[in-house]
Order: structure tokens, then sequence, then C-alpha cells
């Protein structure tokens, strides 16, 4: 439940990140067809709030077990077997959150050392980097949870199993 929760609030933030985007293009694209005056600071802002955005889908994606994957020997092991092999991944997804959050804190830290800021604007790159950094920790925690409690996907993929066979 608390899972669902984290989950709902990093997809919310970056729903509004995304519609933020999807206007910001809108208005990009009518200011440089019709009035010869694109938005030159639209190039910066996709780029903060695509990395912001992706970032934070992460965590609906951890919860919900659909991260891309192959369906190589599904059909092959029991549900037992199966079960284990959804640990061992959000093992393996823990660490690399972990090791992803880490890293965006340390960019972060050095983004907020140097001052870097957008070229445009002169947005602060730090904060935006710092929050990336945070949603991975979230998802990496997410993960850690899902080791020990397992996960709701496991009852979408025995159907899929139960089909396949």
């Amino acid at each position: 439940m608390i899972l669902r929760v984290i989950s709902t609030v990093l997809t919310s933030i970056a729903a509004v990140s995304l519609l933020a985007l999807m206007a910001l293009t809108f208005a990009d694209v009518i200011g440089r067809e019709f009035f010869n005056k694109p938005l030159t600071f639209s190039v910066e802002l996709t780029r903060l709030a695509m990395g912001l955005t992706v970032c934070l889908a992460f965590g609906t994606t951890t919860v919900s077990g659909r991260h891309i994957s192959v369906d190589l020997i599904q059909g092959f092991v029991g549900k037992r077997v199966y079960g284990l092999m959804l640990r061992l991944s959000s093992v393996l997804l823990t660490i690399f959150f972990g090791v992803l959050a880490w890293g965006l804190l340390g960019k972060a830290r050095q983004f907020a050392g140097d001052g870097l800021a957008t070229q445009v604007l002169f947005l602060p790159v730090a904060p935006v980097v710092y929050a990336m950094s945070l949603a991975c920790l979230a998802v990496a925690a997410i993960a850690a949870v899902m080791i020990w409690v397992g996960t709701d996907a496991q009852s979408e993929v025995e159907e899929h199993l139960a089909e396949a066979r």
C-alpha cells in the first residue's frame, strides 16, 4: 500500500512535468510557425524536464512490475522459482537505482559547487539533479521493500504463465 502511495506521488509529479513539457512544446511550435519567434529557452527546459520526468516515472514502473523483460524461461519454471526470480530482479533494481541515485547526487553536488546554470535562463541545474537523485533513491527503496514483500505484479505474471501453458 505505501509503495503505491509513493509511486503515485512520483507519477503525479512526473505527469505535471510532462504536461509542462507539452505546453512548452506547443508554445514553441506556435511561436516558431506563426510568429517566427521561437522560445529560445525551450531546449534547455526540455532537457531538464525530460530527465526529471524519466526518473520520477521509474517508481510506477517498478511497483507495477512493468520494466522491460524477455520471457525466455518463465514458461519453464514453476511459481516458486519465478517468485525467486522476481525477488532477484528487485535486488538488482535496488542496486542499480541506488548506484544511479549516488551518482546523480555526486553530479548534483559538483554542479552546485561549480554554479552550473542553463545558458539562456541561467537556471541552476543542481536542484533538478538533486530531485532526480531523490527520485532514484525512492525507486531503490521501493525495490528494496519489494525484495521482502514480493510484488503485486507476480499475480499478473502467474496469469500470463497459465495462458502460456
